[in-house]
């Protein structure tokens, strides 16, 4: 008697979840993870790229293999002219930023460095 009561509650689940169109074909079901793992993938190449936006990029500029190479003619110059070091600063008379580099950090850079005579300032104007 139990099981003829399990069997019809199975057959009755079974019928209930076939009326509310929750039957697929295998055909159907593989279709769709298929559909899945290609989206899958697509969402790892995404985040695989906007990984390697954020990778840290190889810093710019000079190194200590490569100098800049810089023409100091024309600029207003201060110190010694055989200088190992030459600093050229690119300024602009009406920047405020230029201003408060020239009163601050020039001053202490000129305190520090700029009583040996091992470097050379360069001055040019950037407008």
């Amino acid at each position: 008697m139990k099981r003829i009561i399990f069997l019809v509650a199975v057959l009755g689940w079974g019928l209930f979840y076939s009326r509310l169109g929750f039957t697929q074909t295998s055909d159907q079901i593989n279709e769709e993870l298929n559909k899945l793992k290609q989206d899958m993938q697509a969402l790892k190449s995404d985040v695989q790229a906007i990984k390697d936006m954020l990778q840290p990029k190889q810093p710019v500029g000079p190194t200590a293999d490569k100098p800049i190479v810089v023409s100091i003619e024309g600029g207003a110059t201060k110190g010694a002219k055989d200088a190992k070091v030459t600093l050229v600063e690119f300024t602009d008379y009406q920047c405020p930023f230029c201003g408060r580099h020239f009163r601050h950090a020039l001053a202490h850079i000129d305190n520090e460095y700029g009583k040996t005579g091992k470097r050379q300032d360069v001055l040019r104007e950037v407008p």
